[in-house]
């Protein structure tokens, strides 16, 4: 009996040395681990820390020497450039200098010539007024002397003689009536003098240009079927006249182009409004400039006419094009001088007026095509007077020669008219002919393009929300009902990148950059604040958008065996989230989020296994992974992480065609993953269930093998052991997992209590009180609640594989939470409809697990 005590304690301590020097040797090995990584650490942070050091010295001394470089080079091309400039001031000051001398000699030699012509006039109409003089008093005379003293007796009777004597005779007039008929002479003369003042007057007067093209543009605007956009409340048009260069033109053709000019002007242009105005280049010119009311109340009509002398060189279309003095024209008129009767030079006419209306049409962008009035000046009604080999109707003629069917074909015209005027400015007819050429350009004008207008964070999040969320949810949301694992990742990255590629294109397209809109002179003068800006479809800030939404793209998921073990789908999904571009904040962020999520699919899964099939520490696969929502994490991350600014600090805004967005075509891998949606709907249906039940055998078997070698360890020892001991590790593993359970049922209610208050407050004042980072309108409630809960205390460690992550909240600015509720009440209209989608999802889901596990 001693001896077995004896054995008995002997074990015992020898035991206990036994324990105690494993112990030992566990903190001394820690020890020396700990020192090692630290070592490790430390020369890690020293290299790291002298390559950070080297490299912002090289960069600086980079910077240097290539400041210094850059400041030689500017020295340099300055001397050049002021050496080129004082030459080119030079030269062009002399040839003035030579051209006003030489010009000087010409006005005075032809004054010269004027006064020698006007005396050489006056002494021939002198000498002819004289010889007439003579000659008609010579023949007064010769008349009378023959009725006084004729050279034979009359034939006629007494009375005849008296009577032609006394009809001869002058009649004495009173110098009352010489008075009363030289007032009425007199009142004729001002009478048709004032006749002919007025009817110049009046054609020389400018034209009502609101009520001749106004009726029409509204009419043009009142059929169309789209309602009008907000730059559409008014009605633009924008005249362009393009006259010959008037130098090499008769004196008659320059006063028809000096008509057309004052009928198309109206008031003055002020001066100080910009280089597009009133002084827009030596071939151009703002005739008028004005707005007045249209017949509707709250519209207004805007007018702008221009005019363009002689032919655009390759520099003025340049110009033209960089200050935008084309832009938003909605006619063109041509004005044609009379064509040379020489068939040779008739050629050379026609090329010339071609090339000039070309290189007009040309100026401006592409869309739309404009209708053209082409107005021959003074031709005459003559046939002789035209060249020869023209037919009885010279519209069709200008037509043929000015190549309108291949402008139209071309898109560069719309429709062409000619309208003859003729050289008589006063004659009504004229006037008449004018103004329905003008009123015909008002019917044929083309319409406001029909763009859409947002901000560029609503252009992404309303599109994101309509093609992206609301299909991935539908297709989880069947996948779901069926029993079927969520959507693999692969299709869902791949259906996003394609919508935001599809957003970028529409965003830049090419078509937008072809659009001539808005009309300049508005804009630059800030007469009207409802067009848009000048730049709004220029290269480089289509470029911008279409960078900006490019960074929104999510890397390519690589390849994952759906066999994987849970620690590496976990490995797979923080490999991933770290490959998004993030800074170290965020970084932690996302993967606390991403590993709340794990650890909460895991929970739930081993609480499925233990109360619905009784066996403890499962773990699921990586069918059980919830990809539609890691995903949409990521997605969040990258939306909110975009800059939505400008270069000046304004917001982003987006001018799109509504029939480009909408012509988006999903990728053929997601339409193949839904069609396999269906299929696997028919063929296999529950296969999550399935999936479920084979963890759990296998698990089931694991533990079998773990409690039969306890069963055996627990034979070969002696002695007594307390009831805590003789329950199986999976027993005591069961006890404590239903302890966690019901915490976290409590912890679940408490945040789905808050989440529910929250919405109430949405809903009854539609106030926004701070959300923690990382919670979104495309953020599911789970993770709202998941949020909040970091926010307030790190959640217990996963089971899975240690991340090693720590939870630091940011504190935003108020500028920051002002901006978020903002866009936040903004958008609250779509989230609603993504928030039942979500909700509706959550509750299927819970009726899955409710009927089938």
């Amino acid at each position: 009996m001693a001896k077995g005590v004896v054995q008995e304690v002997v074990n015992e301590e020898r035991a206990r040395i036994l324990r105690e020097r494993l112990a030992a040797e566990r903190a001394e090995e820690l020890r020396h681990c700990q020192e090692r990584v630290t070592e490790v650490v430390c020369q890690e942070l020293v290299e790291e820390l002298l390559g950070e050091e080297a490299a912002s010295l090289a960069t600086a001394q980079a910077r240097e020497v290539h400041l210094q470089l850059k400041k030689e080079s500017v020295e340099r091309c300055t001397v050049d450039i002021t050496r080129a400039v004082q030459e080119e001031v030079v030269v062009e000051g002399v040839r003035d200098v030579c051209q006003e001398v030489v010009r000087a000699a010409e006005d005075l030699r032809d004054q010269h010539l004027a006064e020698l012509e006007q005396c050489v006039q006056l002494a021939r109409t002198t000498r002819l007024w004289r010889r007439w003089r003579t000659s008609y008093a010579t023949r007064k005379r010769l008349r009378r002397s023959m009725q006084e003293f004729p050279s034979a007796p009359t034939q006629r009777l007494p009375w005849q003689k008296i009577r032609t004597f006394f009809r001869r005779k002058r009649p004495e007039a009173s110098p009352m009536s010489l008075l009363k008929s030289w007032e009425v002479t007199s009142l004729a003369i001002d009478i048709r003098r004032l006749q002919a003042r007025v009817r110049r007057e009046r054609a020389w007067a400018p034209l009502d240009l609101p009520s001749l093209v106004g009726e029409q543009l509204t009419k043009t605007r009142a059929n169309r079927s789209k309602p009008a956009l907000r730059w559409q409340a008014n009605v633009y048009w924008k005249l362009v006249l393009s006259l010959p260069d008037l130098e090499d033109e008769t004196p008659a053709t320059a006063q028809l182009c000096k008509w057309l000019q004052t009928k198309l002007k109206k008031g003055s242009v002020p001066d100080t409004s910009g280089p597009s105005l009133s002084t827009d280049s030596h071939k151009l010119q703002t005739l008028s400039l004005y707005t007045t009311e249209a017949g509707e109340p709250g519209r207004k009509i805007c007018i702008c006419t221009k005019a363009v002398h002689g032919l655009l060189e390759e520099d003025d279309t340049d110009e033209v094009e960089s200050e935008h003095m084309l832009l938003g024209t909605s006619a063109v008129i041509l004005a044609l001088p009379p064509p040379p009767l020489d068939q040779d030079s008739l050629e050379t006419y026609w090329l010339e007026n071609q090339l000039r209306l070309v290189r007009l049409l040309q100026a401006k962008p592409l869309h739309p095509s404009l209708p053209l009035l082409v107005l021959p000046l003074g031709w005459g009604a003559d046939p002789g007077e035209q060249p020869l080999g023209w037919g009885t109707d010279p519209g069709d003629d200008v037509r043929e020669f000015l190549d309108v069917r291949g402008l139209t074909d071309g898109e560069l015209v719309s429709d062409c008219r000619v309208v003859d005027i003729s050289g008589d400015v006063e004659d009504e007819d004229t006037c008449r002919k004018l103004c329905e050429g003008l009123s015909w350009l008002g019917e044929r004008a083309p319409l406001p393009p029909s763009l859409e207008t947002e901000t560029l964070r609503d252009y992404v999040e309303n599109s994101l929300a309509g093609e992206y969320s609301s299909v991935v949810y539908q297709d989880a949301a069947q996948r779901r009902k069926a029993g079927l694992p969520q959507q693999t990742p692969g299709p869902i990255v791949c259906l996003y990148n394609s919508l935001v590629e599809h957003l970028a294109r529409v965003a830049s397209s090419n078509n937008l950059q072809a659009l001539s809109w808005p009309v300049a002179e508005f804009v630059t003068a800030g007469h009207r604040t409802d067009l848009l800006s000048l730049e709004w479809n220029s290269e480089a800030q289509l470029t911008l958008l279409q960078e900006r939404i490019l960074a929104l793209r999510l890397p390519p998921v690589p390849y994952m065996d759906a066999d994987e073990s849970w620690s590496s789908v976990c490995q797979y999904c923080a490999d991933y989230v770290l490959s998004l571009p993030a800074d170290s904040k965020e970084q932690t962020v996302l993967l606390t989020r991403l590993r709340w999520l794990l650890d909460r699919v895991q929970t739930e899964f081993e609480d499925t296994c233990y109360l619905d099939y009784d066996v403890p520490d499962c773990e699921p696969m990586a069918c059980h992974v919830p990809w539609t929502r890691l995903v949409e994490m990521c997605v969040s991350h990258m939306v909110q992480r975009l800059d939505w600014g400008g270069e000046d600090g304004s917001m982003l805004t987006v001018h799109y065609l509504p029939e480009e967005l909408s012509n988006f075509t999903q990728p053929t891998e997601w339409r193949v993953a839904v069609g396999n949606t269906s299929a696997e709907v028919m063929e296999q249906p529950h296969s999550l269930v399935v999936a479920t039940q084979q963890t759990v055998r296998k698990k089931h078997l694991e533990l079998s093998r773990v409690q039969t070698t306890d069963t055996e360890t627990a034979d070969r020892t002696d002695g007594k052991l307390k009831l805590e001991d003789k329950l199986s590790p999976a027993v005591s593993s069961l006890i404590r997992k239903a302890e966690e359970l019901r915490k976290k049922i409590a912890q679940e209610r408490v945040q789905t209590k808050s989440y529910e208050d929250q919405l109430q407050g949405y809903v009854a004042d539609g106030q926004y009180h701070h959300q923690p980072p990382g919670v979104s309108p495309f953020s599911s409630p789970e993770d709202m609640a998941g949020g909040m809960l970091h926010m307030r205390e790190p959640s217990p460690s996963p089971p899975g594989p240690d991340l090693n992550l720590t939870t630091r909240p940011r504190r935003l600015s108020l500028e920051e939470n002002l901006e978020e509720l903002r866009w936040r009440i903004e958008a609250g209209k779509r989230d609603f409809r993504l928030s039942e989608l979500r909700l509706n999802s959550l509750l299927d889901m819970g009726d899955f697990q409710a009927k089938h596990f």
